[in-house]
C-alpha cells in the first residue's frame, strides 16, 4: 500500500480509488484515500458493498463533471457517511431531502439516501435524478480502517 501511495503521490494525484473485487466480478470493496494532506497522515474511507449497478447498465457512458457535490438526505446514516465522503474526495457536502435545492449550482451530484433494508444507496445523478453514473449500495463502511457504521447497527 505505501508503494502504491508514493506512485500516486508522484504523479500528483489528490485522491487514490482502489476498487476491490466482490462476486460474480462487480466491485465489493471501494477504498478511498485522500492525499492531499501532505504527510504520512491521510483520510482513508472503506465501503464494503453490498451491490453495484454500473452506469452501462442504465445505458449511460459516465464523463467526469466540471461541477460535483455530495447532497446527503438529513437522516443520520446518509449524513455521517455524506461527511466521511466528503472528507475523502475533497468535495462539499450539502443537506437535502430534495435534489431540486442543487439543480442551478451544480451538473452532477453523489446522492446518499437511506433505504429500508437498512443499506445506504449512493448514486452519481443529475440534479433532475437522471443516472449519470454507477449506484452503489452500502452495507457499512470504516474510517481509517474502524468500522463507523453498519445496517446491523
Amino acid at each position: 500500500m505505501d508503494e502504491l501511495v508514493a506512485y500516486a503521490r508522484e504523479l500528483g494525484a489528490a485522491n487514490l480509488v482502489i476498487v476491490g473485487r466482490g462476486l460474480q466480478g462487480n466491485p465489493g470493496r471501494i477504498e478511498i484515500v485522500n492525499l492531499s494532506s501532505g504527510g504520512n497522515a491521510f483520510h482513508r474511507l472503506i465501503l464494503k458493498l453490498r451491490g453495484v449497478r454500473l452506469a452501462r447498465e442504465y445505458g449511460i457512458r459516465p464523463r467526469p463533471p466540471p461541477e460535483i457535490a455530495i447532497v446527503a438526505r438529513v437522516e443520520p446514516p446518509s449524513l455521517e457517511l455524506g461527511h466521511e465522503l466528503a472528507a475523502a474526495l475533497n468535495l462539499p457536502l450539502l443537506e437535502a431531502d430534495d435534489l431540486n435545492a442543487v439543480r442551478d449550482v451544480y451538473q452532477s451530484v453523489i446522492f446518499i439516501e437511506p433505504l429500508a433494508s437498512g443499506l445506504l444507496a449512493v448514486r452519481f445523478v443529475s440534479p433532475e435524478g437522471a443516472p449519470k453514473g454507477p449506484r452503489l449500495l452500502v452495507e457499512k463502511y470504516a474510517v481509517g480502517g474502524w468500522p463507523c457504521c453498519s445496517k446491523r447497527g
